[in-house]
């Protein structure tokens, strides 16, 4: 089955965002992004699980009704779609799990606390672990292109909570950068091309 990360509204299912490209741009992006801190292999491991949960049938539904192409009246209801990759990460990636689960499940919502509230972490793992068992067969298919975590570059305590927030960083403006070239394309073209000083000048 293909599944699809988003959808464009007026458009059939064959010009939608593939999940699978969604998940190898968001790594390679967030990849580059992290070389400066000595994250790239993990970045790219999150960027790869980071909407792991988008290949539940009921997101798919929801995708469909969304769009006016699910006519059997069954409401799909909301998935959390960041929880299921960040319980893989946990459940799967040993020590290096639990960082890659705190940037996973806050790609949207901001870091989360370990245990405070429903927002925390360990909250949200119990809810992963269900999601996950709807996505076994493409978890399967996305932990095969993961790349061994090298060592944290930080022993400091301090330390290491500025370089996950940075890692996190990463993830987040990957993320952000490719739904934006999906969506408004013209747009993202614009990235990069500055004014030239003359311009600015005169406006100035």
């Amino acid at each position: 089955m293909r599944y699809h990360a988003r959808s464009i509204l007026g458009k059939p299912p064959e010009k939608w965002q593939v999940l699978e490209e969604h998940l190898q741009n968001v790594a390679e992006k967030g990849a580059e992004f992290s070389h400066v801190c000595c994250g790239e292999n993990w970045v790219e491991n999150a960027g790869w699980l980071h909407d792991l949960g988008k290949a539940d049938e009921r997101f798919q539904g929801y995708l469909l009704r969304c769009n006016g192409l699910d006519d059997t009246g069954y409401d799909y209801g909301r998935v959390n779609h960041s929880s299921a990759g960040a319980a893989c990460a946990e459940e799967r990636i040993k020590s290096a799990g639990r960082v890659l689960a705190y940037l996973i499940a806050g790609h949207h919502a901001g870091l989360p606390d370990w245990e405070i509230g429903e927002a925390a972490l360990n909250y949200r793992l119990g809810e992963g672990r269900e999601n996950l068992q709807q996505v076994s067969a493409f978890a399967e298919e996305v932990m095969a292109k993961l790349r061994p975590a090298v060592r944290p570059p930080f022993v400091n305590k301090d330390n290491f909570h500025f370089w996950v927030r940075m890692l996190f960083s990463c993830l987040v403006d990957a993320d952000s950068l490719d739904a934006e070239a999906f969506k408004e394309g013209e747009k993202a073209k614009q990235r990069g091309r500055y004014p030239s000083l003359a311009s600015l000048s005169k406006l100035l």
